[in-house]
């Protein structure tokens, strides 16, 4: 196929996720992929960044992975746009860590999209606040083109709603709503209808917000989670908490996992329920969510318990007598599951940290090599790799101690279950991320293990390559080997470490 013909494809995909059409566009695009070899290199970052905003990012992974983590026997390089690009698709799988550490080497003033594409890493995260400012100077770039600047004020005007910055939030939507109807963009301006009507409930401007929901469900491509979408915060409008049960039901069986937690939000709003409150706080990992969660909710703040009773199991909600109780804090260790073969800080302990912190959502298979191997980079075939044997590891341990504890896996999600009616203890201290000194070790750790993966090594090697004092690099093998991420071999001067195979 010519280049011409290549551009005019690429053309008519971006037109149809302008309009809405993202599986059309998406069938294409996977299409194209499939004679990917043949396309020009500059073509494939095209198709790549069709393939994120068509809501398929891993194949933008796989597009530009040779470019931006090429092999060590080639001498490629890829450029900024190339590496922008491949972060924002990173963050759009979950390893939002590592898109932002390629992103945080770039200029936004070169290359403006480095603060849009760090905004949605912060959204995924519920921190609107810290996007607001990059949102600011993102549209404000004097080289965007029109519709780039539009898609930046539509992200900030998102932003300025959460953080109920409604003044500001107001005037922007207005703008914004004229403009994508004067250009036809029917995707945003829906979108930007389902902005204006959570502001207006936030405003107690209930008339307001009715008419730009049922304005942004009559527009055409609108699909069944846009109808809950709006039937959500009209029940929020007239405090309809009947209607908001249902709604919640009907995410739970489409596996809206986010529109089930902001039922219970509204829902311990409206009612004042202390006990669904704790239980959403004790279930949401985004520290922001939290803060914003106890601002609204000043009678749970000021009781809110030091550890939250997690029920799981079959009807688990109406069983009184629980088969098994347990002790898990997050991320502080853990009690009744601790022994020989879950110790604090090794893999299977990080796993189940990561899959105990979130009661609502299940977690992909990138979401989990980022919370669990936060220093290693994704690999599309290694990282998965990786979670496969760190899956069967916790597996094997929970089935050892006999526990109803169980991962389940749908369509490449895990999440906690349980065989029969038990409870996990959950600690409401910051739900799990890695920190501090536990992301350096395990950091060091990674660099130690791309330098000796098959080789022996000594505590003199080990300072070379981590660029340490001796006694420090012997610090670090230590807790190293105490995590058995490492094994010692042999004792004083001729001490040598290497790394268990298949580690």
């Amino acid at each position: 196929m010519s280049e011409s013909a290549n551009r005019e494809i690429l053309n008519q995909i971006d037109e149809s996720i302008r309009q809405g059409q993202t599986r059309r566009a998406a069938a294409r695009i996977q299409a194209l992929c499939e004679e990917s070899s043949r396309l020009p290199r500059k073509e494939k970052l095209e198709l790549a960044r069709l393939a994120r905003r068509a809501f398929i990012p891993a194949l933008g992974i796989l597009l530009l992975r040779p470019f931006v983590r090429p092999s060590a026997s080639t001498i490629i390089k890829a450029t900024p746009e190339e590496r922008l690009e491949f972060a924002a698709c990173l963050i759009w799988l979950g390893a939002r860590s590592e898109g932002r550490e390629l992103l945080a080497a770039l200029d936004p003033a070169t290359h403006p999209e480095r603060d849009l594409f760090t905004s949605f890493a912060l959204f995924s995260s519920w921190d609107y606040g810290a996007a607001v400012p990059l949102l600011r100077r993102y549209v404000r770039h004097p080289a965007l083109a029109p519709y780039a600047r539009l898609v930046g004020k539509a992200n900030l005007a998102a932003a300025l709603v959460h953080e109920r910055l409604l003044p500001e939030a107001r005037e922007l939507l207005a703008e914004l709503e004229a403009a994508t109807r004067d250009g036809g963009h029917a995707l945003l301006l829906r979108n930007i209808l389902k902005l204006e009507a959570e502001r207006a409930v936030y405003a107690r401007d209930l008339a307001r917000a009715d008419r730009a929901l049922g304005e942004a469900l009559a527009l055409a491509g609108s699909s069944p989670d846009d109808a809950l979408f709006v039937e959500k915060w009209r029940a929020i409008a007239r405090s309809d908490t009947a209607a908001l049960h249902k709604i919640k039901r009907e995410f739970l069986e489409m596996g809206e996992w986010e529109g089930v937690r902001d039922c219970d939000y509204h829902l311990s709003l409206l009612t004042k329920d202390l006990a669904l409150g704790a239980r959403l706080y004790a279930g949401t990992p985004y520290p922001r969510y939290r803060e914003r969660f106890l601002g609204d909710f000043r009678e749970l703040r000021e009781r809110l318990p030091e550890r939250f009773c997690w029920e799981l199991g079959a009807d688990s909600q109406r069983v009184s007598a629980r088969d098994s109780v347990i002790e898990f804090s997050v991320p502080r260790g853990c009690g009744g599951l601790n022994d020989e073969l879950l110790k604090p800080g090794q893999v299977p302990h990080r796993l189940l940290s990561v899959l105990a912190s979130d009661f609502y959502r299940p977690f992909n298979l990138v979401e989990l090599h980022s919370a669990v191997f936060p220093a290693k980079h994704y690999h599309p075939e290694f990282s998965a790799d990786s979670m496969h044997q760190a899956l069967r590891r916790l597996r094997a341990y929970l089935r050892r101690v006999r526990l109803p504890l169980q991962i389940s896996e749908n369509g490449g999600n895990y999440r906690l279950q349980a065989a029969r009616p038990m409870t996990l203890w959950v600690g409401m201290g910051e739900a799990y991320e890695e920190k501090g000194a536990s992301v350096k070790l395990e950091r060091e750790a990674t660099l130690l293990e791309r330098r000796f993966l098959a080789t022996e090594f000594t505590a003199e090697d080990a300072a070379r390559a981590l660029q340490l004092s001796r006694n420090s690099a012997i610090g670090r093998l230590r807790e190293l080997s105490r995590l058995e991420r490492v094994q010692k071999l042999g004792q004083g001067p001729a001490t040598r470490y290497r790394f268990p195979s298949g580690s």
